[in-house]
């Protein structure tokens, strides 16, 4: 599928919870996004992360993904992260393929058994690594004890697009120059694992940089 077409699936995005449609609430270099009030994500002490749903051909992405959305995440030390995967009991117990849809009463069941008060998950739309890096995805965080949608975004990242490409040369600068070294910020298009730690850079941007005092 052709850069813009996705481009243009992403402009147009709302996100559904409950019977509510939420519009983005804000559109920033990394692309449209909803943040909750953050009083109401302060009140998240711990999350479980899903393991992503998986639309690509790569196989194994879906756990390599998570695995890194849950250490940066975890860094921005917010709240608590676990990642349950699909060979956890937890999922098949708790019917975890459909949360999307799933309703109040089994929101709230999954809070108390897996003892969180918010879960991730999401869906890897489109990835490919050649000709050129690029990547789609879609993440929603969900208040399982009131069944309240806190964060959710949609976006993709095209390693040819210019804005693209200025964002990593900053990231390449700020973040990441040393572990790297001698190498320059052309690591993040010719390494899926640079480029994809890039990307889940850029989803944490858009979460609160910071809680109140007393969280």
């Amino acid at each position: 599928m052709k850069t813009l077409q996705w481009s243009a699936l992403c402009a147009g995005i709302i996100f559904l919870t409950g019977c509510r449609l939420v519009e983005p609430k804000a559109r920033t270099p990394y692309g449209h996004y909803y943040l909750e009030s953050r009083e109401n994500f302060s009140a998240v002490d711990r999350v479980a992360l899903l393991e992503l749903e998986n639309e690509s051909t790569r196989v194994e992405l879906a756990a390599q993904l998570t695995q890194v959305i849950a250490d940066s995440f975890g860094k921005k030390h917010l709240f608590s992260i676990r990642t349950i995967d699909r060979m956890d009991p937890f999922w098949l117990r708790l019917d975890l393929d459909t949360i999307a849809t799933a309703p109040p009463e089994h929101l709230q069941s999954i809070a108390e058994e897996l003892n969180v008060d918010a879960v991730i998950f999401g869906t890897i739309k489109h990835y490919q690594s050649y000709p050129h890096l690029l990547i789609a995805l879609h993440l929603k965080m969900i208040d399982v004890r009131r069944g309240r949608l806190l964060w959710a975004m949609e976006q993709v990242w095209d390693s040819t697009d210019r804005q693209v490409e200025l964002r990593m040369k900053e990231y390449f600068e700020k973040e990441v120059h040393n572990e790297y070294q001698p190498l320059d910020w052309r690591i993040m298009v010719t390494s899926p694992r640079a480029f994809n730690k890039f990307v889940v850079y850029e989803i944490g941007q858009t979460l609160p940089h910071s809680m109140p005092a007393d969280h």
